[in-house]
Order: structure tokens, then sequence, then C-alpha cells
């Protein structure tokens, strides 16, 4: 697991694209549509769960961050989100959705 950088509130509109990883840390599973990118494109409606020792409002400031950053792409954005969500939380789970009917 990564760590969770401690960045001060004042910073999240300033050079935060340095939290974002690189596009070839980022596991091809990231840059498809899985739960995670839900999760990036969802975070006020679904539950996140944090791992064990994670700060959930200390991720949540880096991942806003990252999210108002200008510089990288909007694909790179979404999958390194996705990426680092995975890695400081448990599971998603998005109630706003409904359950599929078979």
């Amino acid at each position: 697991m990564r760590p969770v950088p401690d960045i001060d509130p004042c910073e999240v509109i300033i050079d935060t694209a340095k939290y974002l990883p690189s596009m070839s840390e980022i596991p091809e599973e990231f840059r498809s549509e899985d739960k995670w990118l839900c999760a990036q494109s969802d975070l006020c409606k679904g539950h996140l769960t944090p791992k064990e020792g994670v700060n959930a409002d200390q991720a949540f400031r880096v991942i806003s961050a990252i999210q108002s950053s200008f510089d990288p792409t909007y694909r790179h954005k979404r999958a390194g989100v996705a990426f680092l969500l995975s890695e400081w939380f448990e599971d998603y789970r998005d109630d706003t959705r409904l359950p599929d009917l078979e």
C-alpha cells in the first residue's frame, strides 16, 4: 500500500500533480471501467471504507487535490485516482445504482 501523503489544505490548489502516480505505475485495470473508476466519479454518492491505518480525511484531501489539478490529462487523473482509492480504501459501494435485474 502506498502511504497517504500529508498535504496542507492550502496546498490542494498548488502543484498537485506531484501526488499522481505516473501512468506506468498505474495497473492497466484502473484505466478501464471498474468499481474504482465508478468510485472516482461518484465520490460523494458511494461509501468508501478506509484501510487500516489510513486517515480518510487526509486521503480525500490528496484525491481532491489531484482531481482539481490542471496539468495531467483527464484520463491520467481518472486512472490515478481510481488506483489510489483502491490503495487506501477497502471497498466501494454505490447505493445510488439499481441492482442488475435478470
